[in-house]
């Protein structure tokens, strides 16, 4: 919605900024607040998913000095109810950041066979109940198909109860569905190579991401350009399209571990709790 790129033109009234962002609502809010920016032409909002980085930054002869990605889904997006991201408010099963798509949490819940279904649950929401849950799902939907996301939600509570002090069970089935949705982990791969090889020598690249399986790709990429070792052995086990994937040493950290939010920002902000941001520095 702009909130970086505004604290950076407090720093710096002289950058040239490129925002990328595939959700509608979150790049009219951007643009109502940078428009002095935008009219100045040193703000342009790109109305596409980051995994076009490299296209449209080569496209435009813009050569970034600094990179900040903003890992997954947004509060603007979780507290609006018609999106169908929470399972706190009645909505269609949607979950699409890219209205324009066409795949949406509906048609997984309801058509993707029951290996499938387990499959995310377990390897994008790590639900230890992954194959119960399935099972239960598809018995279901054999009887009548799934709509909305309360609905989702109180069915997985019949199956899987819990207590205040544990999350919601729906928690991680939904978190599963958004990413697939999404294709959130394959395009954040695919992105951080982008933004490695686009980077100037000198630039920072910041990354912050907001749960494990979010930071477990960044950190794999990102090591494969500080160490040798991981080269090779992202280069055996690798699935990337070489084309935005040939790893060189060319990377340093900046901070040995990931820097997380202090207890006053977690107090004042509680959904930054589980946030990670890793900074690398391009020194080839």
């Amino acid at each position: 919605m702009g909130g970086h790129v505004e604290y950076f033109f407090s720093l710096n009234k002289h950058l040239q900024v490129l925002g990328f962002d595939q959700d509608e609502n979150a790049r009219k809010i951007a643009g109502e607040r940078l428009e002095n920016f935008i009219e100045k032409k040193q703000f342009t909002i790109i109305p596409e998913n980051f995994k076009k980085l490299e296209e449209i930054c080569t496209n435009k002869n813009f050569t970034p000095t600094s990179i900040l990605f903003d890992i997954g889904v947004s509060s603007l997006q979780f507290d609006d109810g018609e999106r169908g991201f929470s399972f706190r408010f009645e909505a269609p099963l949607d979950m699409r950041m890219n209205q324009n798509d066409t795949l949406t949490a509906k048609e997984i819940i309801n058509t993707w066979s029951q290996e499938k279904l387990q499959h995310i649950f377990y390897t994008y929401g790590e639900e230890k109940h992954a194959y119960l849950i399935t099972k239960k799902i598809i018995q279901r939907r054999e009887k009548q198909l799934f709509e909305t996301t309360t609905e989702l939600a109180e069915f997985i509570v019949s199956i899987k109860p819990f207590s205040k002090k544990t999350i919601h069970p729906a928690a991680l089935v939904f978190q599963a569905l958004r990413i697939t949705v999404n294709k959130e982990l394959e395009v954040l791969e695919t992105a951080v190579h982008q933004a490695v090889a686009l980077l100037q020598k000198g630039g920072r690249l910041a990354i912050i991401t907001f749960h494990s399986l979010e930071d477990r790709i960044v950190k794999n990429v990102l090591d494969t350009y500080i160490s040798k070792e991981k080269i090779n052995k992202y280069q055996q086990n690798s699935t990337t399209d070489a084309s935005t994937a040939n790893p060189k040493l060319c990377l340093k950290k900046i901070s040995k571990k990931p820097i997380i939010p202090s207890q006053h920002e977690q107090s004042e902000n509680p959904r930054s709790r589980s946030a990670k941001m890793r900074v690398v520095e391009k020194i080839l």
